[in-house]
């Protein structure tokens, strides 16, 4: 364990297959480059809110494309299919507003392109449920700036595995460079858990180590950049969660599971709880949301769940 944290180290993405293509953009016509998946591997490991990883490289980061001279932003997909006349209505007041604050949204990150089409998909009327996971993307793309891979990592249970793990070492005495990569992929590890006091108070303890290098204050800039812009995304996307649950359709559990887990995120231990209890509670309820809720509502409770030699194994929503 000691050695996996000392070697999850950000990597490369090469191994996910894209293809490039030039469509016009519905508004004006000028090229815009598209993306399409051709293959992607899913042994990245995943997170207890939903989103799963490929061990190089996420499809996600690409799945957005803008248009060069308006601040038009879609799927590639539907970048591709263009829009109708009624929908360019529908759309227009919004990219002008947003051309004023993203004058030149081509060189925009990829959670700023993730976050303008969960904005444009609302204008345009998308469901509830496809509008939530728009703005979970655009967290998902800001985590991985400041995560990047970490192979293997799957689930709350590992997380937690490894940050105890973590806490031991930091007992011994260790080289500062050493305890400094320690400290910053326990971060790492932390942030994706949604552990965000466990995560401040590690980046605490690695500025306190010595002076970072401008790699490593890179790194920590980005990490910290992640947990403040992070809970805004998942707050938009936390707003059409609750309207899925409300709605009771298909996808009601997925939502309240995702409604539970993002409140935990966002430091509302109590609501959370209470959230997570009523998905462990329900018979009719998919057994590994059940087996997430139960085992997260403990852990927020103070409990120590990691420590039970029978439970239900741990698998992604």
């Amino acid at each position: 364990m000691f050695s996996l944290l000392l070697t999850l180290l950000l990597t490369a993405a090469h191994a996910t297959q894209l293809e490039g293509a030039e469509v016009p953009c519905p508004l004006g016509g000028a090229p815009v480059q598209v993306f399409r998946l051709i293959s992607q591997d899913s042994m990245g490991g995943w997170d207890s809110d939903g989103v799963g990883y490929s061990t190089q490289g996420q499809f996600r980061n690409f799945e957005v494309s803008t248009c060069p001279n308006h601040a038009l932003a879609l799927y590639g997909r539907d970048m591709e299919l263009g829009l109708s006349a009624a929908q360019l209505a529908l759309v227009t007041p919004l990219v002008d507003q947003l051309e004023a604050r993203y004058p030149n949204p081509s060189a925009l990150e990829a959670w700023d392109r993730h976050a303008m089409a969960a904005r444009t998909y609302e204008a345009l009327g998308r469901d509830d449920w496809f509008l939530a996971k728009a703005w979970l993307k655009a967290g998902w793309t800001l985590r991985d700036a400041a995560v990047g891979e970490m192979i293997g990592l799957s689930g709350p249970l590992l997380t937690r595995q490894l940050l105890l793990a973590g806490e031991g070492e930091l007992k011994k005495e260790l080289p500062p460079s050493q305890r400094k990569l320690l400290l910053f992929n326990m971060a790492r590890a932390a942030h994706r858990g949604g552990y965000g006091a466990e995560r401040d108070a590690l980046l605490q303890q690695l500025e306190a180590v010595g002076a970072l290098d401008d790699a490593e204050q890179i790194a920590l800039a980005k990490l910290r950049t992640a947990a403040e812009l992070e809970p805004g995304l998942q707050e938009q996307a936390m707003r059409h969660l609750a309207a899925v649950v409300e709605g009771e359709g298909p996808f009601t559990y997925q939502a309240h599971y995702l409604l539970a887990d993002l409140l935990r995120r966002t430091g509302r231990g109590a609501l959370a709880i209470a959230a997570y209890e009523d998905i462990a509670g329900d018979r009719k309820a998919p057994d590994n949301l059940r087996a997430l809720s139960s085992y997260l509502a403990a852990e927020l409770k103070g409990e120590r769940p990691w420590e039970q030699e029978q439970r239900t194994p741990l698998t992604a929503p």
